[in-house]
């Protein structure tokens, strides 16, 4: 398996809580777009185990030599990303593509910031040693 020290960082993703944090926000997301909404999105349907592959498919795709582009997964022949995101098939770019689609209907981006910022406090500022911990 190419890059084995990916899964200090898929250790690291999951111990500071950004998996969590990501899936909760767009859980969320999914619930409010459902009660406003009437148009019909994909990720509507995702289980939580689906919401994580997708995302980890996302944040590790670059670390994988060659993987620079969606467009790269459709001749990736490497099992490595498969294992890092306990997928049994690595998603290919139009599905990652209608992914991120959907992600941007569901405009995620303000709360995702939020959520990916609390992580961060809670790792390395949770004494409230910063001036402006109000913000957390």
């Amino acid at each position: 398996m190419n890059n084995a020290g990916t899964w200090f960082l898929k250790g690291a993703w999951i111990e500071l809580g950004l998996e969590q944090a990501l899936v909760e926000v767009i859980e969320a997301a999914c619930r409010s777009y459902r009660a406003t909404s009437g148009s019909p999105l994909r990720i509507l349907t995702h289980t939580r185990a689906v919401l994580v592959r997708k995302n980890a498919t996302l944040v590790f795709l670059p670390l994988f030599e060659h993987l620079m582009r969606l467009t790269h997964l459709d001749t990736y022949d490497d099992e490595g990303l498969g294992w890092l995101t306990e997928a049994a098939r690595v998603y290919r770019s139009d599905t990652m593509a209608h992914y991120l689609s959907d992600l941007t209907h569901l405009k995620i981006a303000t709360p995702l910031g939020q959520a990916l910022a609390r992580c961060y406090w809670r790792a390395w500022y949770a004494a409230g040693t910063i001036p402006d911990r109000h913000v957390f």
